[in-house]
């Protein structure tokens, strides 16, 4: 995350600097951090749901509510 902050700073400052060239540059580069920072964000949260989904079954085998596992 402090890639993140580190280019939202910098795009702060290089638009105060006014150079349109240099502010779109900095926005493409902090937009593929973001990119990037959603895609692990999906990934961690899908492995986190399939986990949960797993506990949850061996837990209805557990109880004989489930016959597959």
């Amino acid at each position: 995350m402090s890639r993140l902050e580190a280019l939202r700073n910098k795009l702060h400052l290089t638009w105060e600097d006014g150079n349109p060239d240099e502010i779109l540059r900095v926005s493409q580069e902090l937009d593929v951090e973001i990119v990037k920072h959603m895609k692990s964000f999906e990934v961690s949260k899908r492995n986190s749901l399939r986990d949960k989904n797993k506990i949850y079954q061996q837990q209805l085998v557990l109880k004989g509510l489930c016959e597959h596992g």
